[in-house]
């Protein structure tokens, strides 16, 4: 597969998704093609749709540490001897429509029952698994066995005509959903051997009224059950949906715990789950009511997103997990790319560099050229259309500020993310309108350090203060909202909503946000205690693990530094070797063309000396014959001086033969030369070719050196946007400055800020205070 090699490209991997492919038969082979290929930090893994028809024993062994993994829609029809024997960390694992639908009944309960067997994994995270549309008509009843901690079991919409189990197996099951199946018998067994089970879907199946079933029907009308009406749930994370089937008669509070439970949440106290009403407006699931009971409409899925209700005063010091943290980064970057938290450009763009980091890890020039960001969501469309910059440039600026953050982890990168974020003036406050007694519009904001009164047309910069510990008591009657000061001499702080159904929402922010106010001035309980051990724990893991992949990273960056610099050496090599067979073949030429020509030297030698004869004869011959007549002896001088003048036209001949092979032998010594001095350059770049390889063998051992770049290039938060707004000022198109802009630039050039706001409009007493509001 393409991954073969690329544990070390992609050290941070922990998400993969591939589907839509026609993979085929992986009983034989690992899914990476090499059996010592690992992405350790894969933790969500989805083949889905990819036609697979096998898996073996190490089909899987390249991502060990996987929690999700999706198999749907599949033709699987043959498993190896434990498959999922590498996958202890396994939390969710979805096989719907994934196993063949060409076995038979018996060959498909032992491939299920098959894929859970294994030597060494008793699967004890596994607590969700989903079998749904694969045409099962039975179990076997071992087949769950393994599975120490299996909470969710879905089989929904198969042929089962009845659900075997052994009763020593799945003590822990809490939810069972048998749905659209061909059960008509449901025996006491069902709730009396698991003891833990508590929901219990059979919905769409064709119970009979018999007296076997009498037992059902007693159990259900004892406990006020209704086994078949049940309603599909959809929950959105900020990275994640959730579907479910749950009961009528489920709470709030019982759908919130299903939900936390899914994604490994602790933290819980800072979320809710939030709807839109039927009246259009988005409201909080209360968890105290059963869900269907509220004014959340009838269309199924019922749709809720699960999101943050309260913000931390500090994210660094009071957020634990890594999930909390990544909730809360992916909420708030969501509410400033969409403008509902107001951020200046040059903050923009020092967080989009973070969210960069956190996304893709270390900038790599060689590899994130220009255009890869193209699809990104980087920075608010008010920015984006109030420079006269384009996607380009703006692309730029942020890569150079992520460049910045080499060797930052991905979720140190989400935490500087929301340090900086938790800085801006709109960041957590729940604004709601409302009026002062004289009737003046104006804006209370709710957040965790108190509440806030507004202009309503300044909502940066709050006009008065009320921190939570001088509040005493909270209440409202219709649409008037009281908050009594702990100061008795100060009068009550009275204003006035527009529906009663905000004031239902300001009292319950009220409350949580008070409550968690003082419990963060209180010790620790001993649940966030263990909490904080273990995500530091973890935490020093993760740094270890990032250093680890720092010298590796470093090690690879100089192998492939030599790498470029060795193919550079080759290629001017190549060019020289190159340039040595065109002379060899010049000098090869020459040799044959010299040759030709010392044969025809040699023939027009010949011929001279023949002709030299001939007339050596005739003058032998003229002296000789005495009684020649004059007509005999002037033929025969005629012909002697013809001879001559053949002699001497054959002499040019081999004279300029002669010339011409001497040039052809200088200028082939000169080739000679030539090629001799290539051979001797070649020579010398094999041996340096060689003493780089053999100094890239121990190249890790230089990080320490190679790190002291990352520290002189640190600068602080604040010289980062001094640098930003000097860079980007020149470049703003005044003429698509909002409001907001406005009043940004107004705190700015007087020097205010958040904090400083908030310690100048609490200053003096709370009667004081509760005076300039009602004077507003």
């Amino acid at each position: 597969m393409f991954l073969a090699a690329s544990p070390k490209l992609y050290p941070d991997l922990d998400t993969m998704e591939i589907t839509g492919n026609n993979i085929g038969d992986l009983s034989e082979t690992s899914f990476f093609d090499q059996n010592n290929i690992r992405h350790i930090k894969l933790t969500l893994v989805n083949i889905s749709s990819n036609h697979i028809t096998a898996i073996g024993h190490k089909t899987l062994i390249g991502f060990p540490r996987v929690e999700y993994f999706y198999l749907t829609n599949n033709e699987i029809s043959k498993v190896g001897d434990g498959p999922l024997e590498y996958q202890k960390n396994l939390k969710v694992l979805d096989i719907s429509n994934g196993i063949s639908k060409k076995l038979s009944n018996d060959e498909k309960a032992d491939l299920i029952r098959d894929l859970f067997k294994t030597k060494k994994n008793d699967f004890p995270e596994l607590n969700k698994i989903v079998l749904d549309n694969n045409d099962i008509e039975y179990l076997h009843p071992d087949t769950f066995c393994n599975i120490k901690g299996l909470v969710r079991l879905e089989i929904r919409n198969n042929r089962l005509k009845k659900f075997d189990f052994n009763k020593n197996c799945l003590n822990g099951l809490e939810f069972l959903d048998l749905s659209n199946n061909n059960i008509e018998i449901v025996t006491k067994s069902m709730w009396e051997d698991l003891e833990n089970l508590h929901d219990i879907d059979i919905a769409g199946n064709p119970l009979i009224c018999s007296c076997e079933n009498k037992d059902l029907l007693g159990f259900a009308s004892k406990y006020s059950v209704d086994f078949i009406d049940s309603i599909n749930v959809r929950v959105t994370t900020m990275d994640a949906e959730l579907e479910f089937a749950i009961q009528t008669s489920i709470t709030g509070k019982q759908l919130f715990d299903q939900v936390v439970k899914t994604i490994g949440l602790r933290e819980v106290w800072y979320f809710g789950l939030q709807y839109i009403d039927n009246k259009g407006f988005p409201t909080w699931l209360k968890l105290n009511k059963k869900v269907t009971s509220q004014d959340i409409g009838k269309e199924q899925p019922l749709n809720f997103k699960f999101r943050a209700k309260f913000f931390p005063e500090d994210a660094q010091e009071e957020l634990i997990q890594d999930i909390t943290i990544r909730l809360f980064y992916l909420q708030v970057k969501d509410s400033i790319l969409s403008d509902d938290v107001y951020c200046s450009p040059e903050s923009s763009v020092l967080l989009a560099s973070y969210a960069m980091q956190s996304k893709y890890g270390d900038y790599d020039s060689h590899y994130h050229t220009p255009g890869f960001l193209s699809n990104d969501r980087l920075l608010p469309q008010r920015v984006l259309g109030q420079f006269k910059l384009n996607a380009d440039d703006w692309e730029k600026r942020i890569m150079v500020w992520w460049a910045d953050h080499r060797g930052m982890s991905k979720e140190t990168a989400m935490m500087e993310y929301l340090k900086l974020a938790q800085d801006l003036e709109m960041y957590g406050v729940n604004f709601f309108e409302i009026k002062n007694k004289k009737g003046t519009e104006l804006y209370l904001g709710v957040d965790a350090l108190g509440l806030n009164i507004y202009d309503k047309s300044d909502r940066l910069s709050p006009r008065v203060g009320f921190p939570w510990s001088e509040i005493r008591n909270i209440s409202f009657n219709d649409k008037k909202f009281v908050i009594k000061p702990i100061d008795k001499k100060a009068t009550d702080f009275i204003f006035y909503a527009p529906r009663l159904r905000i004031n239902k929402r300001i009292l319950a922010l009220c409350m949580g946000n008070h409550e968690l106010y003082m419990r963060r001035r209180k010790p620790d309980t001993i649940e966030i205690q263990q909490m904080r051990s273990q995500a530091a724990e973890e935490k020093k893991l993760r740094m270890l693990e990032l250093e680890r992949l720092s010298k590796e990273v470093d090690a690879r960056e100089r192998a492939e530094q030599r790498q470029r610099e060795a193919e550079e050496e080759i290629r001017r090599m190549m060019e020289v070797v190159n340039k040595t067979k065109e002379e060899l073949n010049m000098m090869h030429e020459r040799y044959r063309q010299l040759e030709v020509q010392y044969e025809e030297l040699n023939r027009a030698k010949a011929a001279l000396e023949e002709k030299e004869r001939e007339m050596e004869d005739l003058n032998i011959k003229l002296m000789s014959q005495k009684q020649m007549t004059e007509e005999e002896k002037n033929i025969l001088i005629r012909e002697i001086h013809l001879r001559e003048s053949q002699v001497m036209e054959m002499r040019q001949i081999v004279e300029t033969k002669t010339s011409e092979a001497n040039r052809l032998q200088t200028d082939l010594e000169s080739i000679k030369s030539n090629v001799k001095e290539h051979e001797l350059d070649e020579e010398v770049s094999n041996a340096h070719m060689e003493f780089i390889v053999d100094e890239g063998v121990n190249m890790s051992a230089h990080s320490e050196l190679d790190r002291s770049t990352a520290a002189e290039s640190n600068v602080t938060i604040r010289e980062k946007l001094a640098m930003l707004t000097q860079e980007l000022d020149p470049l703003k198109d005044k003429g698509h400055m909002t409001d907001f802009d406005l009043l940004h630039q107004e705190n700015r050039r007087a020097g205010r800020d958040k904090y400083k706001t908030l310690r100048q409009i609490r200053g003096g007493n709370t009667k004081r205070r509760i005076d300039q509001y009602e004077n507003m």
